[in-house]
């Protein structure tokens, strides 16, 4: 099978957890049936971008394990995007980590994190294909991170390539995200501080 996934070129100079910067990173070309994990889908942005690449050819599983953020995605595609739903877009109240593929354990040719890691994690691998991609942000939670793609080659090594300079929320539980409060904040301007001298 050759790789799903071609280069797209782009500016690596800013510095944002933007989701049209992670989009920039992901495809060019896609092979038809299309199975894609958004985790930490929040809003629903970068999943219903993604159900619009792969429309006609794929379908895009979106995770979410904060409900309310859930509800607020349902109502953001159900606005703008009903017909995407559920044939394309399919969402739900999950944690990402323990989640094992689609119904019937199928692995994706596609994962996008919408939360920071600190390194590569195995679970993560283990959700792709073999030719298959991860796009996630990689690094410390209070410092700027790195915007990287992470592929399982055919003969199960993962390659990971660096894109660009981004500052993503850390991946965690549900409990600890509704309980970070003061704690979370301290992070927050950390991050600011330490990502000063990226902008100026």
């Amino acid at each position: 099978m050759p790789h799903v996934f071609q280069e797209k070129a782009s500016s690596l100079s800013s510095v944002s957890p933007s989701p049209r910067l992670a989009f920039e990173v992901i495809v060019l070309e896609v092979v038809r049936h299309l199975r894609v994990l958004d985790l930490g889908s929040g809003s629903g942005c970068m999943a219903t971008l993604l159900a619009r690449l792969v429309e006609g050819r794929g379908h895009v599983l979106a995770l979410e394990h904060i409900e309310e953020l859930v509800q607020l995605a349902e109502r953001n595609v159900a606005k703008h995007h009903q017909e995407l739903v559920p044939e394309i877009l399919e969402m739900r109240c999950q944690d990402g980590r323990s989640f094992d593929g689609f119904d019937g354990g199928d692995a994706f040719h596609l994962v996008h994190c919408g939360a920071a890691l600190e390194r590569v994690e195995d679970w993560l691998v283990a959700l792709l294909i073999p030719g298959g991609r991860a796009v996630a942000p990689l690094g410390p939670t209070d410092a700027p991170q790195w915007l990287c793609s992470i592929d399982l080659l055919q003969d199960g090594s993962v390659e990971v390539t660096r894109h660009l300079r981004v500052l993503y929320v850390p991946m965690t539980s549900e409990t600890h995200q509704r309980n970070r409060g003061e704690e979370w904040d301290e992070v927050v301007a950390r991050c600011v501080e330490n990502s000063a001298h990226l902008t100026s």
